[in-house]
């Protein structure tokens, strides 16, 4: 079988060696089932050596690049130790994981993408290209760290931090809306990942509370991280770009109507997060998405004073200000960061 210690050698007149090494351990490797059929039987030369000969050096090529492939892939995720899956869906899936150092602890997370067609692979090459600028070259302790890739044809994959603690929407759903105190403290460290993200010229275009996490150290609450960059774009100024993909209730009303990106966008979908965390539930709950989407679009914030009585009037101002119909209302993340108040109290 293939393992880590096969190695893949081109020879002469179309002609492939793959050399299925033993095991550090002594233990026999057995050859890799193959649809390529040797011209020659005497070409098999060992138990654990073939040389296959194909018709075309195209096609020996191409086999060549098939077992490599799956050799490299082996030997990067011999790195790690799979555990328990988190989450999976049709083109993707996340696992936790651990390093022989961690003691089996899973102190990791490791995505897997679908990255065959050529949208996919651009989308996976964009999220590692994006998380790997935001946590590997200028850290932020708000953002959901980025510890190794791996890219071929078929799949990405992505191994990151394990935050451990759930994220924001379960942890409303579980308990309702948070003190204005205990949300002012929360939302600083969001806005600030945010900004982070903004300053490198990012736009995440999926803020939403299922894609901010808790980190939890020694049973502690350490911290709130934003994570989930699949949806997310580097903005540019010489082209235009549009959203492909989105969260109603959560999205700017620009971006349902027309797929235009901006920061502002970012801006719109924290202020529905902080709305979100203040009361309990989001700003245009609705029984349908097209409703939801109706009450986006119609740049109506409601604030039900049964729930929202206890809440400030510098709070309820912030709200409003993110959520602005007008993109060219909306404050800047930084901007909000220096509201009022966060200096209050």
């Amino acid at each position: 079988m293939i393992s880590v210690w096969t190695r893949v050698d081109r020879l002469p007149k179309n002609k492939l060696s793959i050399d299925f090494r033993k095991p550090a351990d002594g233990e026999r490797s057995a050859p890799a089932p193959s649809t390529a059929s040797s011209k020659d039987m005497n070409d098999k030369v060992s138990h654990d050596k073939w040389i296959l000969k194909f018709d075309t050096k195209n096609e020996r090529d191409l086999w060549a690049k098939l077992v490599q492939d799956a050799v490299d892939l082996l030997g990067w995720i011999a790195k790690f130790t799979l555990g328990g899956v988190i989450m999976e869906t049709e083109n993707s899936s996340v696992v936790e994981c651990s390093t022989w150092m961690d003691r089996g602890r899973p102190s990791y997370v490791m995505k897997s993408m679908e990255a065959s067609s050529t949208k996919q692979s651009h989308s996976a090459r964009n999220e590692i290209e994006i998380q790997r600028m935001l946590t590997n070259y200028s850290n932020h302790p708000n953002i959901v760290a980025l510890y190794d890739s791996f890219r071929q044809k078929e799949r990405a994959f992505l191994v990151m931090e394990n935050c451990v603690g759930g994220d924001l929407f379960d942890f409303i759903s579980q308990n309702g809306g948070m003190d204005e105190h205990e949300a002012k403290t929360l939302f600083r460290h969001i806005a600030s990942a945010v900004n982070h993200c903004h300053e490198h010229g990012v736009v995440h275009l999926d803020i939403k509370p299922e894609n901010l996490f808790f980190k939890v150290s020694a049973m502690q609450l350490e911290t709130v991280k934003l994570g989930d960059f699949g949806s997310a774009m580097q903005l540019d100024k010489s082209t235009v770009k549009k959203a492909i993909s989105c969260t109603v209730g959560y999205a700017a009303p620009e971006v349902l109507q027309n797929g235009k990106i901006s920061f502002a966008a970012d801006v719109f979908s924290a202020g529905a997060v902080l709305y979100t965390i203040l009361c309990g539930y989001s700003p245009f709950s609705a029984p349908s998405e097209d409703e939801m989407m109706e009450r986006t679009l119609s740049g109506e914030i409601f604030f039900d004073e049964l729930e929202w009585w206890r809440i400030s009037k510098e709070a309820k101002e912030l709200v409003k200000q993110m959520m602005h119909p007008d993109t060219k209302q909306r404050p800047s993340m930084e901007e909000v960061l220096e509201h009022p108040w966060f200096s209050k109290w």
